[in-house]
């Protein structure tokens, strides 16, 4: 409703848009666990290279 409509952007914000964020980038059916790029990243990595 108020989105962009203040100068403040807590650290909550943001990691709320990133959880967001990568389970968009994941996509509806990824059964990732991860909630930051870091993680999924490294989810990536992995199942890559096993």
């Amino acid at each position: 409703m108020n989105f962009g409509g203040t100068d403040t952007f807590l650290e909550q914000d943001e990691a709320l848009a990133e959880k967001y964020l990568v389970r968009v980038w994941a996509g509806a059916r990824s059964k990732t666990a991860a909630e930051t790029f870091d993680h999924l990243r490294l989810e990536n990595y992995s199942s890559a290279s096993a």
